[in-house]
C-alpha cells in the first residue's frame, strides 16, 4: 500500500534547485532512518517553482511504501503503526529543513483541499479542531453518590454548556471540602460518564505531575479530550508547576512551549477543568489568586450526614448479604458516641465488627485501643467553663 505526504514551501527568492533537493533528501532521510529503513520513498515534483502572491512556491509529494521481505506476511497493524511514526518524524523534519537562509520551513498540506495559508495560520495560532465528542448520558454512574444531587447537577450543567457551545463556554469547577466527602468519587463518576481515558478526558494528580510532562502530553496528543480532571490541586509541590493551567483555562485556551530548534509553539486546548481541593484557602493563594479566579464554580462538598452514612453502610452490607443491624450499631457507636463522620472509618467498624457489635464486645475493643484523652486539670476546666459563659 502507498502513502502520500504533500509538502509546500514558499520564499522570497528563487532558491537553487540543489538546495531544495537537499532539503527533501534530508526529510526523507529522517523519515526512513533506523527501524523505518524498510520503507521506500520517491518524490513527485508538482511545481518547480511557481510565483504565488509575490512568493516562490515549491510543492513536492512524498510517496512512501512499506517493503516486506520475501516470504514474510505483511502485517497491516504494524505497517499503520510505523506510518504514524513516519508522519510525526516528517512533521519535525520539515521544521528543520530551511532553504537559502530564508528561515521558511516546509509545510505539510496533507489533504489537497487545505492551502499553505491555512496551515501557516494554524501553526501560528495553534488552531486544533480534533477534540473528542462529549458523552452526556448519565446512565447509572451517579446512583451510589448519596446526598450530592446538587453538586452533581452543577458539574453536569457545566459539561453540557461546554458541549452545547462547541467548547466556547468553559465554566471551570473546583470541588472542595474535607477528605472523604465525595469529591473524587463524583469526578470519577463523571470520568466514567465521559468514556475512555485520555480520549474523552485527561486525569492528572497535582502531587506527582510535572510541567514538561503535561505540556508534552497536550502538545503531542493526536486527539485532545474536552475535559481535564485535576486532583488535589492545592497539594502541588510548587505553585509554578500549575502556571501552564492559566493559559488553558482563560479566554486564550492554549498551551505554549519553546523548542530550541523550531522556536515557540502553541496549541489550542480549550478544555473544561474539573478540580478537587481539600483546603480551599490554600488553593486560593496559588499563583497569587490567578488560578482560583479562573474557576467559575466553587462547589462545596460537606461530610455525609447520618442518613447518608446509613445508605453507604446499607450498600456495602448488602454486598455481603449481611445484617442491617450492623449499620445501626456502627452508627450509634462511631457517629453518636465518638463523633466520627468519615465513612472510611465507619465502614470498617460495621464490616469487621458484624455480630460482635450486637453485644458491644467489638465496641469495647475499639475503646480500649483508642488513645486515652489527656486528663484536664480541674482548675483549668473550671476556668474554661467561666470563659464559655
Amino acid at each position: 500500500m502507498s502513502y502520500q505526504i504533500k509538502l509546500e514551501k514558499r520564499g522570497k527568492y528563487r532558491t537553487n534547485p540543489d538546495k531544495i533537493k537537499s532539503q527533501i533528501d534530508f526529510i526523507i532521510g529522517r523519515a526512513t532512518a533506523g527501524d523505518r529503513s524498510r520503507w521506500n520513498c520517491d518524490v513527485t515534483h508538482v511545481t518547480d517553482p511557481i510565483l504565488k502572491d509575490g512568493l516562490y512556491s515549491w510543492t513536492r509529494i512524498l510517496n512512501f511504501q512499506r517493503v516486506w521481505k520475501k516470504g514474510t506476511t505483511p502485517d497491516p497493524s504494524r505497517e499503520l503503526f510505523e506510518w504514524n511514526t513516519i508522519k510525526k518524524v516528517v512533521e519535525k523534519a520539515t521544521q528543520q529543513a530551511k532553504a537559502g537562509g530564508q528561515g521558511n520551513p516546509w509545510v505539510i498540506l496533507g489533504d489537497v483541499s487545505r492551502t499553505y495559508d491555512d496551515v501557516v495560520v494554524e501553526q501560528k495560532l495553534g488552531v486544533e479542531k480534533k477534540f473528542a465528542e462529549i458523552n452526556l448520558e448519565k446512565s447509572n454512574w451517579f446512583d451510589e453518590l448519596y446526598g450530592l444531587e446538587h453538586q452533581i447537577n452543577v458539574i453536569y450543567r457545566s459539561i453540557k454548556a461546554l458541549n452545547d457551545s462547541n467548547l466556547q463556554h468553559r465554566h471551570h469547577c473546583i470541588c472542595y471540602g474535607p477528605p472523604a466527602c465525595g469529591k473524587s468519587q463524583t469526578l470519577l463518576a463523571f470520568a466514567n460518564m465521559l468514556g475512555e481515558d485520555e480520549r474523552n478526558y485527561i486525569k492528572l494528580d497535582a502531587t506527582n505531575m510535572t510541567t514538561a510532562g503535561v505540556t508534552k502530553l497536550l502538545m503531542e496528543a493526536d486527539e485532545l479530550p474536552s475535559v481535564l480532571i485535576l486532583e488535589e490541586a492545592e497539594k502541588i509541590q510548587s505553585p509554578h508547576l500549575l502556571s501552564w493551567l492559566l493559559g488553558v483555562m482563560d479566554a486564550r485556551g492554549e498551551i505554549r512551549r519553546i523548542n530550541f530548534r523550531t522556536g515557540p509553539q502553541a496549541r489550542n486546548v480549550r478544555m473544561l477543568v474539573l478540580a478537587t481541593a481539600n483546603n480551599i484557602k490554600e488553593f486560593r493563594k496559588l499563583l497569587a489568586g490567578a488560578l482560583a479566579s479562573r474557576f467559575s464554580h466553587e462547589i462545596y462538598f460537606p461530610r455525609p450526614s447520618r442518613e447518608v452514612l446509613y445508605k453507604i453502610l446499607e450498600r456495602e452490607i448488602k454486598k455481603i448479604d449481611g445484617d442491617m443491624k450492623w449499620a445501626d450499631k456502627a452508627l450509634e457507636f462511631a457517629y453518636d458516641e465518638l463523633g466520627i463522620d468519615d465513612p472510611r472509618k465507619i465502614l470498617p467498624i460495621a464490616l469487621d465488627g458484624k455480630e460482635a457489635l450486637m453485644d458491644g464486645s467489638y465496641q469495647e475493643s475499639i475503646r480500649k485501643t483508642r488513645r486515652p484523652k489527656k486528663p484536664v486539670d480541674p482548675h483549668t476546666e473550671a476556668a474554661l467553663r467561666i470563659l464559655k459563659g
